[in-house]
């Protein structure tokens, strides 16, 4: 979940001589760094929040399992390598998500809390992250020729100069575009995705390729 945010605010240091080279992470928001083309006063505290929506030929109750089942994230979210429930099981308010994303060839452990849940319909999460407070939810909602799911992702900005606050936005939602066009291939594709007859909320994974 809260990868998305990370990818779009993350800051390299690059070496100072025109060659490529391995880039380096500097995790400090840039007020930290010693920037000095802004003073502090003029940075922002905000929140970026963007939502995006998709229509699916699913039936609501097969797309609403399939996303609210966080160990399927890594099939359509680019840059999540693993996420788990804790403890395993079905997702419910007040469990707790362990998501690894990849940064630069990094992995980076995220603990995140659902922090709602309407069985059939949404499901939301809130984190903190160091100094990154994310959140987010997806919605479910049927129509007349299946379903459509509203992915809705944020995060509160500290420390950032007011015109970097809609290139973040525009990061959000072309990543969101992307897994989410991701996912509606993969729901579409019946081959790749069967809801199991017994548990009723895990997947047959075999066939589904990983996002990359």
């Amino acid at each position: 979940m809260v990868s998305l945010a990370l990818h779009e605010l993350q800051y390299a240091d690059r070496p100072a001589s025109g060659r490529p080279g391995p880039i380096k992470f500097n995790h400090r928001w840039p007020h930290e760094r010693g920037y000095k083309t802004l003073e502090t006063e003029q940075m922002l505290s905000t929140t970026a929040q963007v939502t995006e929506m998709i229509d699916v030929l699913q039936t609501p109750d097969t797309v609403f399992d399939y996303v609210s089942d966080h160990e399927n994230d890594p099939n359509w979210r680019k840059g999540v390598a693993s996420m788990t429930h804790i403890p395993s099981g079905p997702a419910h308010k007040g469990m707790k998500t362990r998501e690894e994303i990849v940064l630069w060839d990094r992995k980076r452990a995220i603990m995140a809390a659902i922090t709602g849940y309407e069985a059939g319909r949404s499901i939301a999460f809130k984190t903190k992250a160091g100094g990154l407070q994310a959140h987010g939810e997806r919605e479910v909602f049927a129509t007349p020729r299946g379903a459509s799911i509203s992915y809705t992702v944020g995060a509160k900005l500290s420390g950032f100069p007011a015109f970097l606050v809609p290139l973040i936005k525009l990061g959000f939602r072309l990543r969101l575009r992307s897994n989410l066009d991701r996912l509606k291939q993969l729901l579409e594709a019946d081959e790749q995705v069967r809801t199991s007859n017994e548990s009723g909320y895990s997947y047959s994974k075999r066939h589904v390729p990983r996002a990359c």
